[in-house]
């Protein structure tokens, strides 16, 4: 029984060290070696749509109490300095309790199209409502609080057409809050960095869903109580066989949360959509194409279920060194020590600014438990498809530096 406890062991924390530091090198091996390399697959009118010229796009936001930050927002959608694009803005206000809707009300442009909305149903319901009224042949998504650079709209729409991709998404910049403990940042350039590994290969399997571009032929409407939209949006695409590109110099910014407890409603917000969309794709895993599939198992399924894998090697190796194992006892010792380091620093952290290498244990740790209970709330079927304003927007600049990003 010993060596079958130092198995699972293994096996448990092997599984998340691989999803967070062996894929993202395997990745970089893969793209070294110019494997996963293919051309990619023409979305339906992809090439008509470039050559008769059409540069119409519309802008589609969903929008609840965003007073703070919805005027930059709209402002730098309108301003974009390609005159090249006919950019028309949607915005749905899902009966927002605040001044959003004065606000809007008062943005005098005969491209911003409002929908205030009276009462609250939740982002899914907003977004089709505001598919039903576009027709342009690119549209492009973000959130209400994220600025876009001045030549984000025509980045994505030119990385679209050059490279026949059914989507383009583009690079968010998350911006330090002022409490400085958000390491939401580092783990971002982290994601990011995934993600271009990724990109090389032609086989991106997420989107940002404040920043991206799609055909209007390959927006998929969102099922009733839909969490993750922009999830959903990127595994539909790769159900169909549809590749994403990335836009590197297509920049939006945003701010993390300010708020500890804001930030932990977001992330189970994020862990519930996440077991959701499993849940929703698990039978269509063979309608992608196999490195897509194995991209996505990697990348995001096991992710998603590395709390499970804590608390399974946690468990095994406890048990193997009750029963003699001397390398269960030297994992387990490790575990133990990586748990009191969190805890010591959790404590430290509520007074002293810590630097954010030491506190990246402590995120990975909270990230965890956050799904953990997510997923216990999933299983109960305590699941809400309304939301929140987890993040603020103040005066984004839209600086791509190291010093601007964190």
């Amino acid at each position: 029984m010993a060596v079958l406890f130092t198995w699972v062991t293994l096996i448990s924390l092997a599984g998340v060290v691989y999803s967070y530091m062996g894929y993202p090198m395997l990745l970089w091996v893969a793209a070294k070696l110019g494997f996963g390399r293919r051309a990619a697959v023409e979305p339906n009118g992809s090439k008509s749509d470039a050559q008769s010229g059409t540069k119409r796009v519309d802008v589609i936001i969903a929008a609840f109490n965003e007073e703070d930050g919805i005027q930059d927002c709209v402002t730098a959608l309108l301003e974009q300095n390609n005159e090249a694009f006919d950019i028309h803005v949607y915005i749905g206000s899902d009966a927002s309790e605040d001044a959003t809707n004065q606000i809007l009300q008062g943005i005098d442009s005969d491209r911003l199209h409002l929908f205030l909305f009276e009462q609250r149903r939740g982002k899914t319901a907003v977004l089709n409502d505001l598919l039903k009224e576009v027709d342009a042949p690119y549209l492009v998504f973000s959130d209400a609080d994220i600025v876009f650079a001045p030549s984000t709209i025509a980045d994505l729409v030119a990385e679209l057409e050059a490279g026949n991709w059914a989507c383009v998404c583009g690079h968010l910049n998350l911006l330090d809050a002022e409490s400085g403990q958000n390491l939401d940042g580092a783990y971002w350039r982290y994601e990011r960095l995934v993600r271009q590994l990724e990109a090389q290969l032609n086989t991106l399997v997420s989107i940002p869903g404040a920043i991206f571009c799609i055909r209007n032929e390959q927006v998929t409407a969102l099922p009733d109580g839909c969490i993750n939209d922009d999830l959903f949006q990127a595994l539909s695409l790769l159900t169909k066989k549809q590749i994403t590109g990335y836009a590197k110099q297509a920049q939006a910014s945003g701010y993390n949360t300010t708020s500890l407890e804001a930030e932990r409603s977001r992330r189970l917000r994020i862990g519930m959509g996440n077991y959701q969309a499993e849940k929703y794709f698990r039978n269509q895993l063979t309608n992608f194409e196999p490195l897509s599939a194995f991209q996505y198992l990697s990348h995001k399924v096991l992710r998603w279920y590395t709390p499970h894998l804590l608390i399974l090697g946690l468990a095994a190796s406890a048990l193997g060194s009750l029963l003699g194992s001397p390398l269960c006892s030297i994992l387990l010792l490790a575990q133990v020590a990586l748990y009191l380091f969190c805890g010591v620093t959790k404590l430290i952290s509520s007074s002293v600014k810590l630097p954010g290498i030491v506190l990246l244990p402590l995120f990975f740790l909270e990230m965890n438990i956050a799904f953990l209970a997510a997923y216990h709330r999933y299983l109960e079927n305590d699941v809400s498809h309304l939301w929140g304003t987890p993040r603020t927007n103040l005066n984004i600049p839209t600086d791509s530096s190291d010093e601007a990003v964190r």
